[in-house]
């Protein structure tokens, strides 16, 4: 007797396994048929982020993710690729950089804090392409 039960439990079992498995197919199917769009408004996105009026572009994310990438790459002396710099949380390293360059950024602009010309100057000059051969500044333009 338990082994006629069994055997009818059998195929009600096989179909909501194949129900089941559809079903989740079919969600499946229906997320990936977003993926490709680049925005409910039909725009493109070119930021990850804003801290107040800053933005945080995509492209300077990529550029800090490639910098990063390579930085790791030159201290393991190995090649990294963005699954690796994904596994390593590295992604979450640069957005917590460029956050807060972003925040010290917005808050300098809010207060009006700037460099003066003095301060530029300073550091033109110390730069070594700014300098002749004898380590003095000298002015390209003249």
């Amino acid at each position: 007797m338990s082994q006629e039960r069994d055997t009818d439990d059998a195929p009600r079992k096989k179909k909501s396994g194949s129900v089941l498995s559809l079903m989740l197919l079919g969600l499946l199917g229906l997320g990936l048929t977003g993926f490709g769009v680049s925005s409910y408004s039909g725009g493109t996105i070119t930021k990850i982020g804003s801290v107040g009026e800053i933005d945080i572009s995509v492209d300077e994310y990529a550029r800090a993710l490639r910098a990063e990438m390579a930085s790791a790459g030159q201290q393991f002396g190995i090649t990294l690729n963005i699954e690796q710099l994904l596994a390593f949380g590295m992604d979450a390293q640069v957005r917590q950089r460029l956050i807060a360059g972003a925040a010290i950024e917005n808050e300098a602009a809010r207060i009006g804090l700037s460099v003066g010309d003095r301060r530029v100057a300073v550091e033109i000059g110390s730069m070594n392409v700014f300098q002749n051969a004898n380590g003095t500044f000298e002015d390209p333009v003249s």
